[in-house]
């Protein structure tokens, strides 16, 4: 609280070294850690209920001089001064101010409940901190913040209307309130601050856990086909895992009913995996799947957004933009996995993932589907038109130890994006067969037999 030694005073030029007489200089302090020391007519304000600026004009030696400031509170801060004339702007720098404690400064310490290890979702143990003079007298009576959202998509989660702050008893001590561990595996972080007004200087504690899976190691995995139940049959998404990242396809229907797909080719996780995935969404144009052609595949920028927030392994919210060109729809999903195993031994595992026909077919792709006994396969491709379309095959039969095979469907249903989905609109018709024929787990065929017309696709698993 007392004023630094020297008042600022900062020169303007031009890119020529010309000094810039009448611009305007602006002091920034984004965290109100210093105000003005002394009386003056230079014009200060508060910003966003903390932020402190204040605003002068240079002189005819292009020199802006400031009243002299001093620290609120103890620490090392770095306000910014910024200058323009008009819509000139002549740049930015940053002061470099430090301000001592008044006397030391209360010490917080953790005493239990710290550096936990515990599955997502769960329960943490109690987390008691302690607050005492530098003497080691304890502080009663002081009023704790934590912030329990400072890392992941879950963080520290305290119970629904707990109060942000605690209060340490006689001995300095406070409990926390029982926290739960966020959704996404991984190191989590928060603080539990004090303001200690005596030495007018922030004192905290870190606390830390690190969430896991249910079997106590660090991925978690959501490869599989996800949808938002009976109630809404019809459409679904494919999620396939690559180490930490998702290549997603939401097949649905247009306005009209039709099939059409986004895909989400990639993203990233908000905090650690588990938590939120985030990434922009594709509706790309092709060529007919009955006769090809890379070259004239359009795929354009991105049509809007998707979220897709976890709540553990098995179930989350699905949550999408999408920029119609005069409109912005939303939509938002509770998403499940759909289980669509049999009660029988699959001859060959681990061919589930996105597939395609390489770089030289790029532009759609076959995502395989893999449950214990069976598969399930969705086909995204182009119509006629060049329009995104889908064919599904939701079953099928082992006929050999390397070879499944089964029904291919056209669906066609209810408009999916910003209207409520209506399953009863859900139309279902056999259109051909399929031979899916796998060489090992790296490479396989699928042959077809479809609306009247027959081939074959070569596969491999598609990188990302």
């Amino acid at each position: 609280m007392t004023p630094f030694a020297d008042a600022f005073a900062l020169k303007v030029t031009d890119e020529g070294g010309v000094p810039v007489a009448g611009a305007s200089v602006m002091y920034y302090d984004s965290l109100g850690a210093t105000e003005l020391a002394e009386t003056s007519a230079v014009s200060c304000w508060i910003d966003f209920m903390i932020a402190y600026a204040c605003a002068v004009s240079t002189d005819t030696a292009g020199v802006a001089h400031f009243p002299k400031f001093r620290g609120r509170f103890a620490g090392h801060f770095e306000p910014r001064v910024t200058a323009y004339r008009g819509s000139t702007r002549f740049g930015e720098v940053a002061l470099d101010l430090t301000v001592d404690v008044v006397q030391a400064p209360a010490r917080m310490s953790v005493v239990s409940g710290n550096a936990q290890r515990v599955v997502i979702g769960t329960q943490l143990a109690p987390i008691i901190v302690r607050l005492d003079r530098p003497s080691g007298q304890p502080v009663a009576g002081a009023t704790l913040y934590y912030e329990p959202m400072t890392s992941g998509a879950g963080g520290f989660n305290p119970p629904l209307n707990a109060s942000p702050s605690v209060i340490t008893d006689a001995a300095g001590l406070a409990a926390l309130p029982t926290f739960i561990a966020g959704w996404d595996v991984g190191a989590h972080q928060a603080k539990v601050r004090y303001f200690d007004n005596d030495a007018r200087a922030n004192v905290e504690a870190g606390i830390e856990y690190t969430a896991t899976n249910a079997q106590g190691g660090p991925d978690l995995d959501f490869q599989d086909l996800w949808w938002s139940g009976p109630v809404e049959n019809g459409w679904g998404m494919s999620i396939v895992q690559h180490r930490a990242q998702l290549f997603n396809v939401f097949f649905v229907y247009d306005d009209a009913g039709n099939p059409t797909w986004y895909v989400q080719p990639g993203g990233t996780w908000g905090g650690g995996v588990g938590g939120y995935f985030s990434g922009s969404i594709y509706s790309p144009r092709g060529t007919p799947w009955f006769a090809y052609d890379t070259n004239r595949l359009q795929v354009g920028s991105a049509v809007g957004n998707a979220q897709l927030g976890f709540r553990g392994p098995e179930a989350g919210i699905a949550y999408m933009n999408i920029d119609l060109g005069r409109v912005v729809r939303s939509v938002q999903k509770n998403i499940v996995r759909q289980d669509f195993r049999r009660a029988m031994v699959s001859p060959i595992r681990g061919v589930g993932d996105m597939w395609w026909g390489g770089p030289q077919q790029n532009g759609w792709g076959i995502a395989v589907m893999e449950q214990e006994g069976s598969l399930f396969i969705v086909w995204f491709t182009y119509d006629a038109s060049g329009a995104p379309t889908w064919f599904v095959m939701p079953g099928g039969d082992w006929i050999d130890s390397s070879t499944f095979a089964g029904t291919i469907y056209r669906t066609s249903g209810s408009a999916w994006l910003g209207v409520a989905y209506d399953a009863s609109r859900l139309q279902v018709g056999a259109v051909g067969t399929f031979r899916l024929r796998f060489d090992g787990t790296q490479h396989a065929i699928m042959e077809y037999s479809l609306e009247g017309r027959g081939g074959s696709l070569d596969l491999v698993r598609q990188p990302f």
